[in-house]
């Protein structure tokens, strides 16, 4: 696998307002190695995740060594210089962004806060 900050989308379709660069999709029994050089977030689209985390080298960065399972709508904050394995949980596929930290917290004050979507849209970005 190649690691990287922007992956290559899979998408043919994406909700309004989601540029389909920004969404990527596993199917079940694949996996994805992300590294975070700087914080980023990683939301679940669709389907659930099973996220597998590596403190950073050096002991530092955001979220502890672990596993997480995360659902569509949620969004794991990841710190700089930390790697983790993503991959569907159970049969269905699964969507995710993976976007810099700074992007998502930027776009969410545009966001209602009721629903996550920037206001006036059906759907939204991958903010948080």
């Amino acid at each position: 696998m190649n690691p990287s900050n922007v992956l290559n989308s899979q998408t043919s379709s994406s909700p309004v307002g989601v540029a389909a660069q920004d969404i990527h999709t596993l199917a079940a029994g694949q996996a994805r190695s992300l590294h975070a050089r700087t914080p980023m977030a990683l939301r679940v689209m669709s389907g659930r995740a099973w996220v597998t985390i590596e403190a950073a080298p050096d002991g530092t960065g955001g979220q502890a060594a672990g596993d997480v399972f995360l659902h569509a709508g949620q969004t794991f904050w990841v710190g700089p210089r930390q790697h983790l394995v993503l991959e569907p949980l159970g049969r269905g596929a699964l969507q995710f962004c993976w976007r810099a930290a700074s992007a998502v917290r930027a776009e969410a004050a545009g966001h209602d806060a009721r629903t996550g979507w920037p206001v006036g849209q059906a759907g939204g970005p991958c903010g948080a």
